[in-house]
């Protein structure tokens, strides 16, 4: 194969008419615009079980009884609480998720679910109920004047 030089490769390829572009979509026409309904009062619209299919499944126990489940006033108790960051060893947290996971098949889905942030809001109270023991410089000063 002979040898082409960039130059007449270039040469020829300007010489060459450039393709058609490709036709441009017509954007459709605009909709006229559909006037929202005006809200019904809250006695008119339908209720959420009235609108979804029947369920094949057994209702659930939680469902039976929804006074149990009721959020407080204020709205779920976690967005009632502060936000505060700890640092704790992996043995802490091993045994606060499995104490939280053997106490929630202890309740038997009464009450509210316990977690790991629940035992330490519940340690964190003891710990201020004995606060007037606490005595010394270093974190197992503080256990030993406990106890711990």
């Amino acid at each position: 194969m002979p040898k082409v030089s960039l130059t007449s490769l270039l040469d020829n390829a300007a010489a060459q008419p450039a393709p058609a572009p490709a036709p441009t979509p017509t954007p459709e026409p605009p909709r006229a615009a559909v006037p929202a309904p005006e809200a019904a009062p809250a006695a008119e619209l339908p209720q959420p079980s009235a609108t979804r299919k029947a369920s094949t499944r057994p209702a659930r126990r939680a469902q039976a009884e929804p006074a149990r489940r009721s959020e407080p006033a204020g709205g779920p108790k976690y967005l009632q609480l502060e936000r505060k960051e700890t640092r704790i060893r992996a043995d802490q947290w091993e045994g606060l998720t499995a104490t939280a996971r053997r106490l929630n098949k202890e309740r038997n889905r009464e009450g509210e679910r316990i977690t790991e942030n629940t035992l330490i809001r519940v340690a964190a109270d003891l710990l201020l109920s004995r606060a007037d023991e606490l005595s010394g410089v270093t974190e197992d000063d503080l256990r030993k004047s406990l106890g711990l």
